[in-house]
């Protein structure tokens, strides 16, 4: 594999108007937060057919991921705020730059547009799942939760290998019924459908961002810049599977459970 090494043109940038070059680390940094978390909910996705996981590893695995989504949704619904407190507050500075940006780009932020603004699914589980608690909702799902199979809580023998599943339900119950109330499964179908798509153009748009201000910047095509380099992973990425029980470093030392 292949990447790119590029080094910023400090004397450059310092031209910039600082509302570009705020928007530039801004994005930056977002980006790096919805790919990291894109990547961790998807290698918690455990099916049937991933080898050398038993029904309760995978069970776990799966909880785990959608703790992540809702996690990802959170940080879905701050980067729209994020775009509005800076792309769209200085018009001066992105209608310059639009003039730049890729057209996957220009897509990616029309159809963010769309997605936010309305009522959304992101925008609920942001604020009564992910960043911040609803204990009534909460409190009205258990019993529809306690329906579901593997209703249950796995304590784990090492530290950190503890899952309360039937929690994870009660919450996942509460969150994909209020999207449809008859089937939960179509629910949370559509949330992760949502957050995958809407994670992509979050993606499209801030890389496109990026390559135009340096673009810019540097008076260079991005291809241009920088230096190749050769690094050789040992997994594709549909290899890599994040499980929730793992072996201790030192089966004495992290022993905490009888």
């Amino acid at each position: 594999m292949k990447l790119r090494r590029i080094s910023l043109p400090v004397s450059e940038l310092e031209k910039l108007p600082s509302a570009e070059r705020d928007i530039l680390f801004l994005f930056g940094h977002i980006n790096n937060e919805i790919s990291s978390l894109v990547k961790v909910h998807e290698w918690s996705v455990v099916t049937t057919t991933t080898p050398g996981f038993t029904e309760i590893e995978r069970n776990a695995s799966n909880a785990q991921s959608l703790i992540y989504a809702r996690i990802l949704a959170g940080k879905l619904e701050e980067a729209w705020g994020a775009i509005n407190r800076s792309w769209f507050a200085h018009k001066a500075v992105s209608a310059d730059l639009a003039k730049f940006l890729h057209p996957d780009a220009v897509a990616a932020l029309a159809a963010l547009k769309v997605y936010f603004k309305g009522g959304n699914l992101i925008h609920k589980v942001r604020n009564d799942y992910a960043f911040h608690y609803n204990t009534k909702s909460m409190g009205q799902s258990w019993e529809r939760a306690s329906q579901e199979q593997f209703f249950e809580i796995i304590i784990g023998v090492n530290r950190g290998s503890t899952i309360n599943l039937a929690a994870e339900l009660v919450a996942n119950v509460a969150v994909f019924h209020s999207v449809t109330p008859d089937n939960v499964l179509a629910g949370m179908g559509q949330f992760l459908s949502d957050v995958r798509t809407v994670s992509v153009h979050f993606q499209g748009f801030f890389e496109g961002v990026t390559r135009a201000i340096i673009e810019r910047a540097s008076g260079r095509n991005l291809d241009e810049l920088g230096t190749l380099v050769d690094i050789f992973p040992n997994r594709k990425y549909s290899d890599v599977a994040i499980p929730v029980f793992c072996l201790p470093d030192d089966p004495k030392k992290n022993v905490d459970r009888p």
